[in-house]
């Protein structure tokens, strides 16, 4: 029997959900019509009801099948989809699951679990390109005011959630563009020397929640590979914090000179030397626990940082990622460059895995680096 008020094709325009409704009218006009012409009585009993729903059921199942076919693969990957939620909508993720992000180690921002209470949690971030709207005598980035707030909100809004209480920066233009993100993201204690970074003139920095006790600028330090050769300066600085804690925390941020432009190594000799000056100063530090951290653009396995990481008394922490340590990602280019190294007094304090790298859609809008943090018991 042709129902009237049916489209024709129904099954090719009509959403699954609308289709279930038009089988359930069509069933109950066509019980309408037998029990109209006499055929049989209508019943409302469970049984009856029923055989009328699987017969609805099945027509459906079979319109369904002809729809997939018609529209290919395409509605198959929704219903996979919508099953896959469907699945999951009661998981519970754990901040250190290979689960809650792309992989070991890595932890999404919208899944990132506060603090334990009586933990620290210590960070680094390179926030690309901080720059302010002033036109500066350096090759320097001028922003219009609407960028820069923009930048702002954007850097503020991941660490707001990252909730750290310590960050070590890198790529931060002077220490006005510091406090405004500080106030911003609500650290009320900030820290920036202006270093070496003639070029570009960005310095690195550390936002704080904890009161800064006191600091070293080893921006003049000569900094010389094991062996002798040439000296050098750092690029930036090796900025030493200490805070006011009872633990007696130390700090120290560094930003090692960059590959760009490198073709021949011959940056390397650098970056190994300025390592080699950092292994020297928390030398001088074992007494406290302390922290090195900063973008180091350079591979865990490179020759140029193997004075901090292959050698004893000095912790990578994040070696435990293998290839899934990823800390700088652009659409060209994907590799390890920040760091979190803990001397001995400092590792045993560390909560197990707690060192991971932050990712998410707000990070990648804030900067070509994720931010890399650890959580310690002190």
């Amino acid at each position: 029997m042709k129902l009237s008020w049916m489209p024709e094709k129904a099954d090719r325009i009509l959403s699954a959900k609308t289709w279930k409704r038009w089988a359930k009218y069509a069933v109950a006009a066509l019980a309408l019509a037998v029990w109209g012409s006499g055929q049989v009585a209508c019943s409302s009993s469970p049984e009856a009801n029923g055989a009328a729903k699987q017969q609805a059921e099945q027509q459906f199942e079979q319109s369904e099948g002809r729809q997939l076919a018609q529209n290919g693969s395409g509605n198959q990957a929704y219903k996979k989809k919508r099953y896959k939620n469907k699945k999951n909508k009661n998981k519970s993720y754990s901040p250190t699951s290979s689960s809650s992000g792309d992989g070991q180690g890595l932890i999404e921002l919208g899944r990132l679990a506060p603090p334990q209470k009586g933990t620290l949690r210590l960070a680094s971030w390179n926030v690309h390109d901080l720059f302010d709207t002033v036109d500066d005598p350096n090759h320097d980035v001028v922003l219009s005011r609407r960028d820069y707030s923009a930048k702002l909100a954007g850097l503020s809004k991941v660490l707001n959630r990252m909730q750290a209480d310590v960050v070590g920066v890198q790529e931060v233009e002077n220490q006005a563009c510091l406090k405004d993100l500080a106030a911003m993201s609500n650290y009320p204690y900030y820290l920036l020397i202006e270093g070496n970074d003639t070029m570009r003139g960005i310095d690195v920095g550390v936002l704080s929640k904890i009161p800064i006790k006191n600091y070293v600028t080893h921006a003049r330090d000569k900094c010389q590979a094991g062996g002798g050769g040439r000296s050098y300066y750092f690029s930036r600085d090796c900025l030493e914090v200490h805070f006011n804690h009872p633990s007696r925390l130390v700090m120290l941020v560094n930003h090692f000179k960059s590959k760009r432009g490198d073709t021949d190594d011959s940056t390397v000799s650098q970056r190994m030397a300025q390592a080699s000056r950092v292994r020297g100063i928390a030398a001088g530090l074992q007494k406290y626990p302390l922290i090195i951290v900063g973008d180091l653009n350079d591979e865990p396995n490179s020759q140029a940082l193997a004075p901090l990481t292959r050698t004893s008394g000095l912790h990578d922490v994040l070696s435990w990622m293998g290839p899934n340590r990823v800390s700088f990602k652009t659409k060209r280019f994907s590799s390890a460059l920040d760091y979190l190294i803990l001397n001995d007094a400092l590792k045993a304090k560390m909560l197990d895995k707690s060192a991971r790298i932050v990712v998410g859609d707000a990070v990648a809008e804030a900067s070509d680096h994720r931010p890399v943090i650890v959580d310690v018991r002190i």
